[in-house]
């Protein structure tokens, strides 16, 4: 019995013995463990700290961003309703062109109608003066040679009466320049 006492007891000590160096081998690993997953834990909160900053970085530009955008957006809504209004005023326009075009076109047929009526009276005008030239000239070559005969004939009547005044002066001449003679 002894033995196997002592056989119990080794065994119990060998137990005790394995599992004491299996608490020992745990405790090294899990202070092994314990230091990686603080150096981890480390690392990891390096890096949240890190994507913090990132996040707030870049939370700051998203809404920097979608300031200028609100900013854009509005600017584009003004554009638009600026677009819209050109719009409006051009097509106005447009329609106000398309008037002043027809009525230009109206305008236009009216001058070219007036401009050949003008060219017809213009013509019957010019063929009326040669007509009234021609009845002039023929009335003034008339005129002209009724006038050349009345002048002829009040020439000739002036050159007799200046031969009849002539005869006077002279018969006056000698009369004073007798009478001259007689007074002296």
């Amino acid at each position: 019995m002894t033995q196997t006492k002592t056989e119990k007891k080794n065994t119990l000590v060998n137990v005790l013995a394995i599992l004491l160096v299996i608490a020992i081998i745990a405790a090294i690993i899990g202070f092994v463990g314990k230091n990686n997953a603080l150096n981890d834990s480390a690392a990891f909160s390096a890096q949240v700290k890190e994507l913090t900053e990132q996040t707030e970085t870049l939370q700051a530009d998203v809404d920097e961003k979608a300031a200028s955008l609100e900013e854009l957006q509005t600017k584009l809504t003004e554009a638009e309703a600026q677009v819209e209004a050109l719009t409006k005023e051009n097509e106005t326009a447009l329609a106000e062109l398309e008037e002043v075009k027809a009525s230009l076109e109206k305008a236009l047929a009216d001058a070219e109608e007036a401009a050949k009526q003008a060219a017809a009276d213009l013509e019957a005008a010019k063929k009326e003066a040669e007509d009234n030239a021609a009845a002039v000239k023929a009335a003034g070559d008339d005129a002209l040679t009724k006038a050349k005969e009345e002048a002829a004939a009040a020439a000739k009547a002036a050159e007799d009466e200046a031969a009849v005044l002539q005869a006077q002066i002279d018969e006056l001449t000698k009369k004073l320049d007798e009478a001259k003679k007689t007074n002296p």
